[in-house]
Order: C-alpha cells, then structure tokens, then sequence
C-alpha cells in the first residue's frame, strides 16, 4: 500500500507521511513491514519496560542507540537472521580493537531481549540471537583476593575513610552501589537489610528496589564490622557517606581500591571482585550454593557458582571421594564421612539448616579476621 503525506511544506508533508506509516503499522504490524528501529521504538514503550528499572532502561537505552540500530535500523524482521546480530557485535568489536566485549555481549543481551518479545508479539517465529554466542576470551589471572591477600588490603586501608566500606564489601557481599545507598535504618542487631543501590539514572541516584524480588535481602554482619558501625551509628542518613554526608562517588572508591591494593601488594582487582572474593571464599569453605546465591541476592545458585565462585587448586587435589577398605571388600561396619555443609540440604532439617546459613558464613569470616 502506497501512503502520501499533504503538507504546506516538503517537511509537513513527509512528516504526515511517516505519521500515517506509523498508524497502518501499529494497526497492522507483520514481519515484512516492521524495522527493527520500529520495533524498538515499540518495545521501549511498552507496558512490559514499565517494569525495568531506570538503569535498566538507560542501559537498553544506550546499546540499542550507539550499536544496534546504526547496524541494523533499517533491516525488515521478517529478513533478519542470525548474521545480522553478529555484525552488531562484530562492530564493537572492530570499533573498539577488540577491547569491549563487555559492551558486545551487553548489545547482545538487549536484542535477546527485544527480539523476544518479538516473539512473544507474534512478528518473528524464532529469537535471531539464540544461535549467536557471546564474546569469550581467554582466561584471566585470578581476579579475587585470598583471606591472607584481603587481610594485608584492610591493614594498608587504616584508617582511612574507606577502610569500613571496603570491609564490609569483603564481609558481606553486598554490591558497591548497595553499600553506597546503605542507610542507617537498614542496619541493626547485626545484619544489613539490603533496600535500595546508588543509580547514576535515578532520581537522587538513589534505586529504591533492587534488580530483583531476591535483590532485596538480609545479610549477617561479621562481629567486629557490627562492632565498629555501632560505635558510630547515626539515626539517619549514609553509613559510608562522605563527611559532608552525601553520597561517595563510586570513581574516587575506584581509585582508593588501586591505592590500598598497591600499597599492600596485593594484586589490584576490580570493586565487584570485593564480591567475588567473598563469595569465592564461602564456596571454598564449603557452603552450599543455595546459601551463597541468597547472600549475593542471586536468582538461582548456578549464577553463584558460575559468576562468583572459583575453587582454588589446593581444593581440587585434595577433592578424592574413598569408600574405604580394598576394593571388593566387605565395607558394612565403616564409619561415613562426615557429612558436609552441602549435605542433607532440603531435608526435615531445613529450618534449623536455614538458621545456620544464615550464621555460618560469618562465624568463617570472623575467623578470618582473627588469623
């Protein structure tokens, strides 16, 4: 169908004409006459991103702007393919010399998404992106911190004003934007209601609900932490604020990380591996994944485990399952292992097993700070 545009000038009469477009392709959207920036426009729109939060959206936002839509704008759904999302990520990839992959995959994750819904509207019959995979490199040196190497960090940080911030990142493995919007009310009796994270999008930079409904947790406060937040406890405002009493600038927490790490010889790592050597560190003890994935305000433990937790070789070697006795041997009357803290998990024993994760992994890190 040919549609025409009236106008008093060249730019009135194709802007009517594009506002009749939008009209038949909102009352008659198919594969054959929707773009790709069409649907986007419509997604971002929709009811569903209600739902997302600022950053969220912001984030969308920006991949779709800067590295979707000057690739693949103008494409027809019904032609995409699987070789159009790869030329996106192809492009950051040239663009940026091979550096940002982060922001590849980030790309990708957007059209996963976009194209998703697509598929949920009925315009595709399958998601182009599910056959491309994400940007992998090779392995890194370790990025987290052993409990000797986070010890000689929280030594070399003093007293400096970031030395509580940093020891509770390492204690509780709460994100560094948690921390920063962390409020008084949300600590007491030795745990840290996790309630809102610093947003740079936000109104007041400040995200009341986290990314999910198991974003918004408690988590136990290692004894000396607990110890040393009461001592300073104020009725209202920022735990970590600066002394002026605004919010830290998440740049000069980077920065002072580099500085401690440096000065204490340890290797410098990114403010999320604070996380990541917390959580590595409760794997390595022992902890089920059930636990550290409520600790972190994971959706499942297989992100825990994937994401967070890394096993030390030490652990590895040492990892032999034995039955005891020769082999073929009577083995009734032997004695069974005792079991560990991944063992009976979702049995009758539940609550009382509930109760512990909840303590466990602070009695392991107070240990640690006694060492």
């Amino acid at each position: 169908m040919r549609v025409r545009g009236r106008g008093a000038t060249a730019e009135a009469a194709i802007r009517a004409r594009l506002k009749k477009e939008a009209g038949l392709l909102e009352a008659n959207p198919t594969p054959e006459n929707v773009t790709v920036r069409q649907l986007s426009e419509r997604w971002l729109s929709s009811a569903h991103a209600s739902r997302w939060s600022s950053e969220t959206t912001r984030s969308y936002t920006v991949a779709l702007k800067n590295h979707v839509l000057p690739e693949i704008g103008a494409a027809k759904l019904g032609m995409l393919t699987a070789f159009d999302i790869q030329r996106v990520m192809d492009r950051v990839m040239r663009e940026s010399s091979g550096k940002h992959v982060s922001v590849a995959n980030r790309s990708r994750r957007v059209m996963h998404a976009m194209f998703g819904q697509a598929v949920a509207w009925g315009l595709l019959r399958f998601n182009p992106v599910a056959s491309v995979r994400a940007v992998r490199l090779p392995s890194k040196e370790q990025a987290w911190w052993t409990r000797e190497q986070a010890l000689a960090f929280l030594e070399a940080a003093g007293k400096s004003p970031y030395a509580e911030l940093f020891h509770a990142a390492l204690t509780t493995g709460l994100r560094i934007g948690e921390l920063l919007a962390l409020r008084w009310q949300d600590v007491g009796n030795g745990v840290v209601t996790v309630r809102r994270s610093f947003s740079q999008s936000a109104p007041g930079k400040v995200q009341e609900h986290p990314k999910s409904a198991r974003g918004r947790r408690d988590v136990p406060l290692p004894a000396e932490l607990s110890a040393a937040l009461e001592a300073r406890r104020g009725d209202a405002g920022l735990v970590f604020g600066s002394r002026s009493g605004k919010m830290l600038n998440p740049s000069n927490v980077r920065r002072a990380l580099r500085t401690y790490a440096v000065r204490a010889g340890v290797p410098v790592i990114r403010v999320h591996d604070l996380r990541r050597t917390y959580a590595s560190l409760l794997a390595e003890a022992g902890y089920h994944p059930s636990v550290i994935q409520r600790l972190l305000g994971h959706s499942s433990p297989e992100l825990a485990l994937r994401v967070y937790t890394s096993v030390r070789e030490s652990s590895v070697a040492g990892a032999v399952v034995s039955l005891g006795g020769s082999f073929g041997s009577n083995l009734h009357g032997q004695h069974s292992p005792e079991p560990d803290r991944m063992a009976g998990y979702g049995s009758s024993e539940k609550s009382e097993q509930a109760e512990e994760s909840r303590r466990a992994p602070v009695a392991q890190l107070d240990r640690a700070g006694d060492s």
